[in-house]
């Protein structure tokens, strides 16, 4: 019995279900549904994004231990540093992938439900991936920010100091 929902009111002999109120709902899950792929794709992309960022860093922190043995040069001591920040980045690119991988899952829900109830999750989690992106957006404007800022004055600094 596709179609049949145990929790719709009884419909009074002779009238017809409204279909005003799932018309839109059948919208918005075609919508979502299309959607989808796309979410899922660039959430792949992400964690494949985020485990290269990893790696990097572990070959970056490899390969300047080991030249650091061989040699000690000027940035020696600061390539294992490179390698942290590389696995730091790798860690924090997983978590808007995460979000979307279950802002995903929660749209399969509410396609299969086609429920308003279901309609929830994935608007709250699709919140939760624009909050995290508006916030690393900001914290990203800021340490650009500090990177000019700090480049004139070692600019400055280097051009008075000849």
């Amino acid at each position: 019995m596709q179609g049949y929902n145990p929790f719709q009111p009884p419909i009074a002999a002779g009238t017809q279900p409204s279909q005003t109120a799932s018309a839109p709902l059948t919208a918005i899950a075609e919508a979502l549904r299309e959607t989808r792929p796309w979410v899922k794709f660039l959430a792949v992309l992400g964690y494949i994004g985020a485990g290269l960022s990893v790696l990097l860093g572990f070959f970056t922190m490899a390969t300047g231990l080991v030249s650091g043995a061989l040699r000690s040069g000027p940035l020696g001591g600061l390539t294992p540093l490179l390698g942290l920040f590389y696995i730091a980045f790798g860690a924090v690119y997983a978590v808007p992938s995460t979000l979307l991988w279950r802002y995903g899952a929660s749209i399969s829900n509410f396609v299969e439900r086609g429920e308003l109830e279901a309609l929830v999750d994935p608007i709250v989690r699709q919140k939760s991936f624009w909050r995290f992106a508006g916030i690393m957006t900001v914290v990203m404007l800021v340490v650009y920010a500090f990177a000019i800022v700090g480049g004139i004055i070692i600019g400055v600094a280097t051009a008075t100091s000849h």
